[in-house]
């Protein structure tokens, strides 16, 4: 299988699922939107594909306007029922591309990890 892994950054790629994908004898290529530049390979040739993280939510296409291009892609591969794992950001753009809203809560905790007493 040939797994696409779209990440956002250097420092959020794929360590964390690469060794997996690589050892269970999987073919793994990394690209990103934000890149300005082609995938390794034609979209179409990835059989799988993994939407990672990022260092910050980044969900306003004002400030990442790939994020768009990113979104309407997303959109296809879930009209085409491909099999697609999203992580963080990558679940955000997801829901997204599903059409669900996405943004900052009005209460509750102001980051992950946070508690109140």
């Amino acid at each position: 299988m040939d797994v696409l892994s779209v990440i956002h950054g250097s420092d959020a790629r794929t360590e964390l699922f690469a060794p997996a994908i690589v050892e269970s004898g999987h073919a793994l290529d990394e690209w990103s939107f934000g890149w300005g530049t082609p995938p390794p390979r034609p979209l179409d040739c990835y059989d799988a594909w993994l939407v990672s993280a990022a260092r910050c939510t980044r969900t306003r296409t004002s400030n990442h306007p790939w994020l768009r291009e990113e979104t309407m892609w997303l959109q296809q591969l879930l009209h085409r029922h491909t099999p697609v794992l999203g992580v963080c950001l990558g679940v955000q753009l997801l829901a997204r591309a599903a059409g669900a809203w996405v943004g900052r809560m009005t209460d509750g905790p102001s980051s992950a990890g946070a508690t109140s007493s």
